[in-house]
């Protein structure tokens, strides 16, 4: 989700759009959870009353936001949960265990104070490799589905890899011939078999090699003609050895 889909849902969300606000929520929970665990410098879950305060806050920046502002939304809301959590300690009379300089500047316009935008830059780091890490597990899930249509297991590629990388460079040619002839290509994902005799042809390679290696040709061919695999395709193309 990149910034202008952010702005487009936070638009939805301020005239009355649930299904904006909560796709924003979703998106965001990991995000919070970071602020509020990094501003009390503890491990916190959502059974915590401070997780409860951030998310709740995430939903006044929502409200508040201005799309229009020039501003990125991840900071903008930063700000809201940060200082709400500095109220909260505040009547609980626990401001002792927050971590930051809660004394630095906070505007009545919300604008970010120059002392905390290295914490806001960590925050953001932290939150966009969590992001990335639950975008690859989705991947992950999905590319386990398509493999057990052809009697696959993604457990089980790290043993079907070639151990040599002019092996695995040469099953990558053969997936991308496969990929790109579209009588292989039909073959495959109808019948849900590796089209041997016939790539052999093609690629001028015994079929006895090819068989060899048929598990792990098929496994590449299907994420390469995957479009929602891009994270995967990347993984293993590095793999493959290829610029």
């Amino acid at each position: 989700m990149d910034e202008n889909d952010i702005l487009q849902m936070i638009r939805s969300a301020q005239q009355g759009d649930a299904l904006s606000r909560e796709r924003i929520i979703q998106h965001f929970k990991p995000f919070v959870l970071n602020v509020c665990s990094r501003a009390t410098k503890r491990y916190l879950t959502w059974s915590d009353e401070e997780s409860s305060v951030g998310l709740t806050s995430l939903n006044k920046a929502i409200d508040h936001f201005d799309p229009n502002a020039n501003k990125k939304f991840i900071y903008f809301s930063q700000m809201i949960i940060t200082r709400d959590l500095i109220d909260y300690y505040r009547k609980e009379h626990r401001h002792h265990h927050l971590s930051l300089d809660e004394e630095m500047r906070i505007g009545d316009d919300l604008d970010i104070a120059e002392t905390t935008t290295y914490e806001m830059m960590e925050a953001e780091k932290q939150f966009s490799i969590q992001e990335e890490q639950a975008l690859l597990v989705q991947e992950i899930l999905i590319y386990s589905e398509v493999l057990k249509e052809y009697g696959l297991q993604f457990s089980e590629l790290p043993d079907s890899s070639p151990k040599h990388q002019d092996t695995r460079d040469n099953c990558f040619k053969l997936a991308r011939i496969v990929k790109d002839q579209e009588d292989l290509k039909h073959h495959l994902l109808t019948k849900k078999r590796l089209p041997i005799k016939e790539l052999s042809r093609y690629a001028q390679i015994p079929s006895k090699t090819i068989e060899k290696n048929r598990k792990y040709i098929i496994a590449v061919t299907i994420c390469l003609l995957h479009s929602d695999l891009q994270r995967i395709q990347q993984y293993i193309e590095r793999g493959g050895n290829q610029q």
